[in-house]
């Protein structure tokens, strides 16, 4: 797997920037490939899993599912809330509060 030219150039893709990846790679291959090719390819990879973190996101903030815990048991889980009121400028509404929370195990 590891002489596979798509997986090559991924691994460069994810591991340096893409200019960097083009010239490396440029001495690889005889015809090279240029940084937004490499950019296309990361992309092409990531993609899958971007998308379903999306659709996870989407389920628990908008739908309200809750995802499966595997099976995982914490002694204690603590969760803290909060809300700040701000101010808005050119909106009808002159205030409105931003809310924040976190869960963690402790």
């Amino acid at each position: 797997m590891a002489s596979n030219p798509d997986y090559i150039r991924t691994v460069f893709g994810d591991v340096r920037t893409k200019r960097r990846s083009e010239e490396i790679l440029r001495s690889i291959p005889p015809t090279g490939i240029s940084h937004a090719f490499t950019h296309r390819l990361v992309a092409r990879v990531t993609d899958p899993y971007l998308e379903r973190e999306e659709k996870e996101l989407e389920e628990v903030f908008e739908d309200g599912v809750i995802p499966e815990s595997e099976g995982r048991v914490v002694p204690y889980l603590f969760i803290e809330a909060d809300g700040t009121n701000i101010a808005l400028q050119r909106e009808e509404a002159r205030r409105t509060e931003v809310k924040a929370g976190v869960a963690y195990e402790g």
